[in-house]
């Protein structure tokens, strides 16, 4: 028997664009959890969000994931968060021309045990920096998953940083 591969990106468009009928086949064919509504319950790592966007995880990290180097940890870990980040965000892209538009990032509290971060809320920014701005949400809710869900990858890009 042939197999054929489809991109999950492809197959979330199509569910997109199909009708009822449409939607019940590939939900048959490939299974309720590829078309869940909530983007939470699609992406729970790097790699679901690789997917979600239809890119390779080996070709977006600019350094092999087994460096132990600290400057190169901190860069695949931001390229990992801002890849995180677009695929949450579900194609909104800030305008920091927009002053009325919330921009909301996870905030966190340094532990005093020196351990790294502690997911601590989220907030709304409005600033001309244009420092970090590729890791802003769209929504609090959005903000507040990111910082519970992914704060290893926190970790890796503010710990691993020299200063």
């Amino acid at each position: 028997m042939s197999e054929i591969t489809i991109n999950k990106k492809n197959a979330l468009t199509a569910f997109k664009n199909a009708d009822a009928k449409g939607k019940a086949l590939l939900t048959d064919l490939l299974g309720q959890d590829v078309f869940s509504g909530k983007i939470t319950d699609r992406i729970k790592s790097f790699s679901d969000a690789c997917a979600e966007l239809g890119v390779d995880p080996e070709e977006l990290l600019p350094y092999p994931s087994s460096t132990d180097d600290d400057f190169k940890i901190s860069v695949n870990a931001y390229v990992k968060l801002a890849t995180i980040i677009e695929a949450l965000n579900e194609g909104w892209v800030p305008d920091y021309r927009n002053t009325q538009e919330a921009k909301y990032y996870p905030w966190f509290k340094a532990n005093s045990s020196g351990l790294g971060l502690s997911y601590y809320g989220c907030d709304c920014a409005d600033s001309c920096s244009r420092v970090g701005s590729r890791l802003v949400l769209r929504s609090s809710e959005l903000a507040e998953y990111v910082g519970r869900e992914f704060i290893d990858i926190y970790n890796e890009y503010s710990n691993n940083l020299k200063n």
